[in-house]
C-alpha cells in the first residue's frame, strides 16, 4: 500500500501504467493501461492481460524496386 492512499481513494483512483519502448537515443510511447485501484487487494499478486490504449500506429513502407520481379 503507498503511502496516502485512504480505502476511499480506492473505491475512485485509477493506476496507470506508461508503456515505453526504451531505444539508443529516446524513449517512444508505445501505450498505457489504466487499472481500477478496486480491483487491486494489498499484499495479493494479480496478473492482468489487457489491451494498451492510445496505441501509436507504426507504418511500414516497403520500397520495391522498378527492377525487381515478383
Amino acid at each position: 500500500m503507498y503511502h496516502g492512499i485512504t480505502a476511499a481513494d480506492t473505491d475512485s483512483k485509477t493506476l496507470r501504467l506508461s508503456v515505453l519502448d526504451e531505444t539508443t537515443f529516446q524513449f517512444q510511447f508505445i501505450g498505457e493501461a489504466r487499472v481500477p485501484l478496486k480491483q487491486l487487494v494489498s499484499g495479493v499478486r494479480r496478473d492482468f492481460n489487457i489491451y494498451l490504449t492510445g496505441l501509436v500506429v507504426m507504418h511500414l513502407v516497403f520500397a520495391i524496386s522498378s527492377q525487381c520481379t515478383l
